[in-house]
């Protein structure tokens, strides 16, 4: 699984690596098994970056594919007990 690197900016995506590699399976093995850090063992220790602490985060959401927004206004999009059936309109 590839997820941005700590204190990296998407902004930069073009200029610098930002991404992280890390060992999607082994993550999810720790996570089921309750362990106190189930990231940090499980990355390629030749990498000079660190993934994000949402990681783990992705790791638990079952899509190929994760968007993830720190927007406000998504935020709120999806807090709403309507925002599924409004945002199925918009898009």
């Amino acid at each position: 699984m590839w997820v941005k690197a700590f204190g990296k900016w998407l902004s930069d995506t073009e200029t610098e690596n930002i991404f992280v590699s890390v060992n999607y399976a082994a993550i999810r093995k720790a996570i089921d098994a309750a362990e106190a850090d189930p990231v940090t063992q499980y990355i390629d220790k030749n990498q000079t970056l660190m993934p994000s602490i949402e990681a783990i985060l992705h790791a638990l959401i079952p899509h190929i594919v994760v968007l993830h927004v720190h927007s406000v206004n998504a935020i709120v999009w999806t807090v709403r007990k309507d925002g599924f059936e409004q945002l199925k309109n918009k898009l």
